[in-house]
C-alpha cells in the first residue's frame, strides 16, 4: 500500500463520504513519482481544526518560520553559524478556496499543454481533459518562500509551495526546489483526546533516479519536518478563544474558519457516554 500514491489518502477518515480528489494519483503515476520516506508521528493532543488555523494564520510565518533550524530537529543553527551565514526564509502567502474565481482564474491561465499534460497542474486541480473542477472542499495555501541574507530577500531563491486541504484532516504540500520536487501527505485521524499524525513523502523521477539530489531532498524533507514539529509543538499548547482578537497581518482567519464549517456534524451529541477530553471526535 505505501507504493501506492493513494494510500495517503485513507477513505475510513471521510466520515461524509465525499469522494477524495483523484487527480493527485493521476499526477503522480503518469509522472514516475516514487514513495521517498514514511514517517509515524503518532499521538498529538491537538485537532484538524488546529491545522485549517494555519492556513489563515500569516503572522506567525514571519516569526515561528523565518529561521533554519538543524534538519530533523528542534534546534537552531550554532550563533557562530548565524553570523557567519546570515540567512533565513521569507514568506508571501496566500489562501484560496477550492471554487474561489481569483484560483480558478489563476491556475486557467497558467494551463500549458506538454505532451498531453499541462506543464503547471498543481496537482491536477484542471482535469487532464483541460477543464477546470472547482471543489469548495478543497482550499490551497501558496507560500512564496525565498531566502534572505541580512534581512533582505533574494529574489532569485524564491519557490512557490502550495499546500492544499482535502477537508480539514488530510493536508498535500507540493514543494519544488530547482532539480526536483516533493510531495508531503500530513494526515490527521482523529481519536479520543487528540489525533494521530501520519507524513509520506513522495519524490519527482528526477530525485529517484539520482543518489545526490535524492540526499538533498532529504536534507530539504529534514527542514519541513523541524517546521512541522514547530507548529505541533506551538498547536498541543495553543487555547482556542471564542472570540480572538485579530490584527490585518494576522491573515484570513474568518474565512479559513467559515470554510471549515461545512464539515461539522449536525448532530449535537456524537458519543453516548465518556468524556472525550480536550477534543472530541465532533468536528
Amino acid at each position: 500500500a505505501d507504493e501506492d500514491p493513494s494510500s495517503a489518502f485513507n477513505p475510513k477518515v471521510d466520515r461524509n463520504g465525499f469522494p477524495l480528489p483523484g487527480f493527485v494519483e493521476q499526477e503522480m503515476s503518469r509522472a514516475g513519482w516514487g514513495p521517498h520516506l514514511r514517517l509515524d508521528l503518532g499521538f498529538f493532543a491537538l485537532s484538524p481544526t488546529d491545522w485549517v488555523d494555519q492556513a489563515g494564520d500569516y503572522a506567525h510565518f514571519h516569526t515561528l518560520h523565518s529561521e533554519f533550524l538543524i534538519p530533523w530537529t528542534l534546534y537552531p543553527l550554532p550563533l557562530w553559524l548565524q553570523w557567519l551565514v546570515p540567512m533565513g526564509i521569507s514568506h508571501e502567502l496566500k489562501t484560496c478556496r477550492g471554487d474561489d474565481k481569483e484560483w480558478i482564474k489563476k491556475r486557467a491561465d497558467t494551463l500549458v499543454p506538454v505532451n498531453g499534460s499541462f506543464k503547471d497542474c498543481i496537482w491536477g486541480e484542471h482535469s487532464f481533459s483541460g477543464s477546470y473542477e472547482p471543489d469548495k472542499r478543497l482550499i490551497f495555501f501558496t507560500d512564496v518562500a525565498g531566502l534572505t541574507w541580512k534581512g533582505r530577500v533574494m529574489e532569485a531563491t524564491k519557490s512557490e509551495t502550495v499546500e492544499m486541504f482535502v477537508g480539514p484532516a488530510i493536508m498535500v504540500f507540493n514543494i519544488p526546489f530547482r532539480i526536483g520536487a516533493m510531495k508531503v501527505f500530513v494526515t490527521t485521524t482523529p481519536v479520543d483526546g487528540g489525533s494521530v499524525m501520519r507524513v509520506r513523502t513522495w519524490a519527482s523521477r528526477s530525485v529517484m533516479t539520482s543518489p545526490l539530489v535524492r540526499a538533498v531532498c532529504w536534507v530539504l524533507a529534514g527542514i519541513s519536518a523541524s517546521q512541522l514539529m514547530c507548529d505541533i509543538k506551538v498547536l498541543v499548547e495553543k487555547i482556542r478563544l471564542r472570540r480572538p482578537i485579530l490584527q490585518p497581518f494576522d491573515g484570513p482567519f474568518n474565512r479559513t474558519t467559515h470554510w471549515l464549517k461545512q464539515f461539522y456534524s449536525s448532530e449535537k451529541h456524537y458519543h453516548s457516554g465518556g468524556d472525550l477530553g480536550r477534543y472530541g471526535k465532533d468536528w
